[in-house]
């Protein structure tokens, strides 16, 4: 039986469906995109893992963060984006809360990542829909569904959920602006903007890297912004020597505290 998410659906539907999905949205870590890149003796160098509203973030409370906080907007930089579900996934939570028109003061988001075929993908907008994607998206859209963002509809089978590809609307896309570039290079060549994710990738990084991008955001971001990390930053287990330790040492340094209601997050208090 095939179950179309896409369809609009009314207010006290929406409620329905969330309270329906609560329980598969708890404790999942199920990426709609993954691809290993390794060194040609087979060694992993990073894995690229992302998927729409993923759910070590609350996106809603974000999206509320930025809102109050610079009404008038602000810029906003994804870095290591893949293959772009996450950048895209603030772009249309902030269009869920205000409209497409208001919520065009925090576009572009710009979004990098160093590789070319995730580029390649977020730049197209044509991007993976898989169940978690429609739960997760129930969660935290209140006003629109992520159908109202793509072309076409898309019907998920609930049993398997296994689903496809499918393109953005132009107007989607818009909202980001990829570019293929080094994260270190980056955040040394540009300001760091009030918003910024960078999220579940540090522990690829080497360690001296790793130490200079961390220190060198902290460092560059006004007051007030808004830097989010991810769960896998705290307890990656990409390379044996990584400690999560250094983070927590770094951003206290820095004037940063963690929000009390978004997981990995932190603000710049002075």
């Amino acid at each position: 039986m095939q179950v179309n998410f896409f369809k609009p659906y009314n207010v006290s539907q929406l409620s329905a469906k969330k309270q329906e999905n609560t329980a598969a949205v708890n404790n999942t870590s199920f990426g709609s995109i993954t691809r290993i890149v390794t060194t040609p003796a087979g060694e992993m160098l990073y894995r690229n893992n992302s998927n729409f509203f993923r759910c070590d973030l609350d996106w809603s409370k974000a999206a509320d963060y930025i809102i109050q906080k610079f009404p008038d907007g602000t810029k906003i930089r994804s870095f290591a984006c893949s293959d772009g579900s996450e950048p895209y996934s603030l772009a249309m939570i902030l269009i869920d809360r205000l409209g497409l028109n208001q919520a065009k003061k925090y576009f572009p988001i710009m979004a990098n990542d160093v590789d070319n075929d995730m580029i390649a993908k977020a730049k197209k907008g044509i991007l993976f829909i898989d169940y978690i994607d429609i739960i997760l998206s129930l969660k935290n859209l209140k006003n629109l569904t992520m159908g109202d963002f793509f072309k076409k509809s898309v019907e998920v089978n609930k049993a398997s959920r296994k689903s496809g590809y499918f393109e953005l609307r132009d107007v989607v896309k818009d909202t980001v602006q990829f570019a293929r570039a080094d994260a270190l290079a980056v955040a040394q060549n540009n300001p760091i903007p009030s918003i910024v994710l960078a999220r579940n990738f540090l522990p690829y990084l080497p360690q001296a890297k790793r130490s200079a991008l961390i220190e060198t955001i902290a460092s560059k971001m006004p007051k007030n912004g808004l830097l989010s990390l991810g769960r896998y930053d705290f307890n990656g287990d990409a390379c044996s020597a990584y400690s999560s330790q250094y983070l927590t040492t770094c951003l206290k340094a820095n004037n940063f505290k963690e929000l009390n209601n978004l997981y990995n997050t932190f603000t710049k208090i002075g």
